[in-house]
């Protein structure tokens, strides 16, 4: 056991009031730096035991293996991480490509699609837009909504009998 006065520990510390220094003290120990008593009537620290800032030379070899194994495991991770950046960066210039593509075959589609329509307007056979004219789409949908009618009028009688 040590006993260190408050005086030395303010100087050391560079710190002016005790409550300071007693906060110091207490997150040291909550920290598990220190094990003592703090004496606030005698104005000291009663230290049991603290934390060695030197390592024995037993402990080096064992942090040398552990260091090792972290550096180890860091460049596996670099590793893994480049394979991750890569694929993500050829994934892209598939993605990139396949909507280079898309757009090429919309862009054909809408032109192919106009010539068809100008073609048929300046033809006068029809023959060339594949859209339904604007009669015929009429006449389909009031012979959708006619059949409709129909078979909700026969369900409803259904339920009744």
């Amino acid at each position: 056991e040590k006993l260190i006065n408050f005086s030395d520990l303010e100087v050391a510390l560079h710190v002016t009031n005790a409550r300071e220094l007693e906060d110091i003290i207490i997150e040291a120990v909550y920290q598990n730096l220190i094990v003592g008593k703090m004496d606030q009537e005698n104005r000291c620290l009663q230290v049991e035991s603290c934390a060695c800032r030197d390592c024995r030379e037993e402990d080096i070899d064992y942090i040398i293996e552990t260091l090792a194994g972290w550096q180890d495991s860091a460049h596996k991770m670099l590793g893994s991480l480049s394979g991750m950046v890569q694929y993500s960066n050829d994934s892209f210039e598939k993605q990139r490509v396949a909507q280079e593509e898309l757009e090429k075959i919309v862009k054909s589609t809408r032109e192919n699609l106009k010539e068809g329509d100008a073609g048929g307007k300046a033809a006068g056979d029809g023959m060339g837009c594949t859209r339904m004219s604007t009669d015929e789409a009429d006449e389909e949908s009031k012979r959708a909504k006619s059949t409709r009618g129909r078979w909700m009028g026969q369900m409803g009688s259904r339920a009744k009998h």
